[in-house]
């Protein structure tokens, strides 16, 4: 039964997270919003698979989390865990009942995250050199990411995670190296740059107060792909790899089996492809996009935040990273569970045959029609076909530069180590070791795989190189004000 609030009750919702990061203005203008219940004993809240996109608050009373008739918590009101919206993820994963007379506040989503995200916008403006100790409570209750994981687990990170100060010019994390931690940063700024083969050092970000890195190899349980150095002393909040995988990625994702990754997409989710575009091109589901892992940082305006994104990958591994930064940037995720490679020959079928016409004709379904083709352009197909087509083709452009870089920095890596074995070989006045003996072996094999990527990377250069001529050509014979035909 909603009600009108006492005086003062929307004002102190402002001990809610994260309503506890909006503005006194901002506040103001949703407390108009707010719906304000009795719920009697007994009576549900929600079910669970319930979508509606409500914050639902219990200001007093006792709630019971159920899920298929098991209790999995009981949150009282007035106590840390009911500082949280209850059981926020959506769909709902479990039901939540009065187990007493409960008093609640409910928030509209499609009104919160607005107000959430002009409070981020401005905290990021300010002048964080006057920051407070304490803020750092406040930047973590804004990360979008955090906002997804359960009550218990923010709780659990903000315990563990250690300040630590830091100076300017100090290396965090280095290119190469395994990752052992995650960071957030309270006060300063720093540098995210990443060397290239030929010794080069390209900028790729800069990151201040309330921004994390550290996460992608973490979830991705592979060396770090940057560096990482303070442009400025200030302070980090640090979460260890083991925390940040018991408390934020084991709780963060969700992934749904083919069958309901389907049903979704027929509601209208996308379906996300993050693999190399070669491995797109060989096999992939009809009507997905295609922004390959190393370059969706850069290409997310590309996608919608009012659209759930299904992120598929090979195996499930490269979708974690990828869903991470879908979720700082605001767009709701699934991941498909096991990847491409875990769907059978069966589902494949099944899919192609139920999948809309206009969706096949265009994309070849998930055959290997593409692998079988030449390569060869499309002609007389007009600007739109060729424009696809050139994307594709500088994805394999990429594709193969990225693996030539690949090889010569294990050739140089090798060669290093190479010499440093013989050199300890001659001042031991030994044989040849059987170190320095693999070490050749392994150098010659990888030198061929070079001879190999060089020869992949022209044709694809070529190819990539004609395309874009193409294009150019058809654009030239267009009437003025013509438009293309597929």
């Amino acid at each position: 039964m909603a009600k009108v609030p006492s005086k003062g009750v929307a004002e102190n919702l402002r001990k809610f997270i994260p309503l506890n990061t909006l503005s006194p203005g901002a506040l103001q203008r949703l407390s108009a919003d707010i719906r304000f219940e009795s719920i009697g004993m007994g009576e549900f809240l929600f079910r669970k698979g319930d979508t509606d996109q409500q914050h639902i608050y219990l200001l007093s009373g006792r709630v019971s989390l159920m899920s298929e008739r098991v209790e999995l918590d009981v949150v009282v009101g007035g106590s840390n865990l009911a500082k949280f919206p209850l059981a926020h993820r959506i769909p709902r994963e479990c039901s939540a009942i009065a187990k007493s007379q409960c008093e609640i506040a409910r928030v509209e989503g499609t009104r919160l995250m607005p107000l959430l995200k002009e409070a981020e916008r401005v905290s990021s403006q300010k002048d964080h050199s006057q920051d407070t100790g304490g803020d750092w409570m406040t930047q973590l209750l804004r990360s979008r990411v955090f906002q997804q994981i359960p009550p218990a687990n923010i709780q659990a990170v903000m315990r563990r995670m250690t300040p630590v100060e830091v100076e300017a010019g100090q290396e965090i994390t280095r290119q190469g190296e395994s990752g052992d931690c995650f960071y957030l940063i309270n006060r300063g700024s720093c540098q995210v740059s990443r060397t290239t083969n030929d010794d080069d050092t390209e900028l790729l970000a800069e990151l201040g107060p309330g921004e994390c890195f550290g996460e992608e190899a973490l979830l991705s349980n592979r060396p770090r792909g940057c560096t990482v150095t303070m442009i400025e002393s200030g302070i980090l909040l640090q979460l260890s790899a083991e925390d940040f995988s018991n408390y934020v990625k084991n709780s963060l994702f969700r992934s749904v089996a083919f069958q309901e990754a389907q049903e979704l997409a027929t509601a209208g989710a996308v379906w996300l492809d993050v693999r190399r575009t070669s491995e797109f091109r060989t096999i992939h589901i009809p009507g997905s996009v295609n922004i390959p892992l190393s370059q969706l940082r850069e290409r997310l305006a590309e996608l919608s935040q009012e659209s759930c994104h299904i992120v598929c990958c090979k195996d499930e591994q490269s979708s974690t990273t990828a869903a991470f930064l879908l979720i700082e940037a605001g767009i709701e995720v699934v991941l498909l569970k096991g990847g491409i490679s875990g769907l059978s020959q069966e589902m494949l079928d099944t899919y192609l045959a139920d999948t809309d016409s206009s969706h096949s004709g265009d994309q070849d379904g998930m055959s290997k029609a593409d692998a079988e083709s030449d390569g060869a352009l499309p002609q007389g197909q007009g600007e739109h076909a060729l424009i696809q087509a050139l994307e594709q083709v500088r994805g394999e452009r990429d594709d193969a530069k990225e693996q030539l870089e690949m090889a010569l920095g294990k050739i140089a890596m090798l060669e290093k180590l190479l010499v440093e074995q013989q050199c300890e070989a001659a001042e031991g006045g030994a044989n040849t070791p059987p170190d320095v003996v693999a070490l050749r072996a392994e150098l010659a094999t990888l030198s061929v795989a070079l001879d190999e990527s060089y020869e992949d990377y022209e044709k694809t250069l070529a190819r990539a190189e004609a395309a874009e001529a193409e294009c150019d050509r058809l654009k030239r014979a267009q009437p003025a004000g013509a438009g293309g035909q597929d």
